[in-house]
């Protein structure tokens, strides 16, 4: 009974106290077709995300320059690093990281191989011979929302759907942001990574013990 009288009043022109409620004002005939245009850009995610995307790859790139100043520093070994390790596991992040900290290092005399590691373990901690395959996955994981972003930028994603040359109305539902959520969600755990890894290093320069 209750919200039979709520809804009634609600809906009431005398607003339940006897005064008459505000009506809007239909917009004029000359605006909707510029709301129609704006109004997806507004509501849109892609344009914040497209700034995340790029945000995120000046990360890595600043993550693997700062990873090869460690490697160099603590005088890892280069064999991490080597071309072959990465054809053998092809992920094209991977295989791009290792190639840019390889030139990032090219000529430096502070790395030590297996043969000149002067009583020190073979293999580097985790966070120095991992950095590739680390760095990598999450260069993959941008590339990736790279496309689903610009294919958002590029798309329809209002309600209905126009096709003016058929002359048809479509009621679909390409406003869904489904696209977008999951691609940042993947997004926000790789650069999460890469302070998690960027993290260990520093405590590991730190401490080199």
């Amino acid at each position: 009974m209750w919200r039979r009288r709520l809804w009634a009043r609600a809906t009431s022109n005398g607003a339940g106290r006897g005064r008459a409620r505000p009506r809007r004002s239909p917009l004029p005939a000359s605006r909707p077709s510029c709301s129609k245009v704006a109004r997806p850009w507004r509501s849109s995610t892609a344009p914040p995300a497209a700034l995340v995307v790029l945000g995120g790859e000046e990360l890595v790139a600043a993550a693997e320059a700062a990873a090869a100043l460690v490697l160099e520093a603590l005088g890892a070994n280069p064999e991490a690093l080597d071309a072959r390790v990465h054809a053998a596991r092809p992920h094209p992040g991977q295989t791009a990281s290792a190639a840019r900290l390889r030139a990032l290092l090219a000529g430096s005399r502070r790395l030590r191989d297996a043969s000149a590691r002067d009583g020190h373990a073979v293999q580097d901690a985790y966070t120095l011979r991992c950095v590739p395959q680390v760095l990598g996955a999450v260069r993959d994981a941008l590339a990736h929302a790279r496309r689903v972003v610009t294919t958002e930028l590029n798309a329809v994603t209002d309600n209905p759907t126009f096709f003016p040359e058929e002359g048809a109305v479509l009621h679909a539902g390409n406003f869904h942001g489904q696209p977008i959520a999951l691609t940042m969600d993947h997004v926000k755990v790789a650069l999460a990574e890469v302070a998690l890894f960027s993290e260990r290093r520093l405590a590991r320069l730190l401490d080199p013990a």
